[in-house]
């Protein structure tokens, strides 16, 4: 009961702030669409991670929270790209990827079984890619070198998710061999993203305190996913990702917030 206590609140903790940022006075601003359209690619891998949790058992009474929290979350994040879509290519990449979260929902059916895993897992890997091409739209219009901190800064929320969702996935059946070696590529980009946040000239001492802050949950993330999945590593991976995620989704929202105060918009 304490550990579903304590991954809720985390869940809930940042569905809240999302929300509080989605529904801001006025047209959001493309930093502000930049970063919804950037969480949206680890949206999709955090759904299918708590899929598998619901599959596994892994603490399933969290996930089934998570499930409802992304799906909310991902709507809030759909509609703010939507409002500030500027070209017919953007258009098309934003219904391409309101088809696939559709696919996806319906997907997630109850109870769960192999072939829904496989599916659920299969349009999670083409969400992501729908939602990169859209974040490369909106990111190519923002004049500024800077603008690559914001999906670089969510690097580290995806690539954690996916991470914990492969670690499952191998539990539940996946190819161990294939999926051991996308948990190091994922891990070497977290690294790699990582790396260059922290070298970058857009800094403050908060920001630097929330690198600090993902570099210490890292640690216990690395560590969780070190051994052969167990009934108490996985949950040990899921509570761990979603500390991951929490503390790169406040970074994020700081780079966007420097974002915004660098362009005036």
């Amino acid at each position: 009961m304490q550990r579903r206590a304590f991954t809720a609140g985390l869940i809930l903790g940042v569905g809240s702030s999302l929300i509080g940022a989605a529904h801001g006075q006025g047209r959001p601003t493309l930093a502000v669409a930049v970063n919804r359209t950037a969480r949206m690619r680890g949206l999709a891998f955090r759904a299918s991670k708590a899929y598998l949790q619901v599959h596994l058992q892994v603490l399933p009474g969290a996930a089934e929270d998570l499930i409802a929290i992304v799906e909310r979350d991902f709507s809030l994040s759909m509609e703010t790209a939507g409002r500030v879509i500027g070209n017919s290519q953007a258009t098309e990449q934003h219904q391409r990827l309101q088809e696939l979260r559709s696919s996806l929902t319906a997907a997630m059916v109850r109870p769960t079984n192999r072939n829904a895993v496989v599916n659920v897992v299969n349009l999670s890997e083409s969400i992501y890619t729908a939602a990169n091409a859209l974040l490369q739209s909106l990111t190519s219009r923002l004049a500024t070198p800077t603008a690559s901190l914001i999906p670089t800064a969510g690097m580290l929320r995806n690539r954690a998710q996916r991470i914990a969702r492969n670690y499952l996935y191998m539990a539940a059946g996946g190819d161990g061999a294939a999926l051991r070696a996308q948990i190091a590529a994922d891990r070497t980009e977290f690294l790699r993203a990582f790396d260059s946040l922290t070298r970058a000239p857009l800094s403050t001492p908060i920001i630097r305190s929330e690198l600090e802050l993902v570099r210490s949950q890292w640690v216990f993330m690395e560590a969780a996913i070190a051994a052969s999945p167990t009934a108490e590593t996985m949950r040990n991976v899921c509570t761990t990702s979603e500390r991951v995620y929490s503390v790169a989704e406040s970074l994020a929202a700081l780079y966007e917030d420097a974002l915004r105060e660098l362009l005036g918009r």
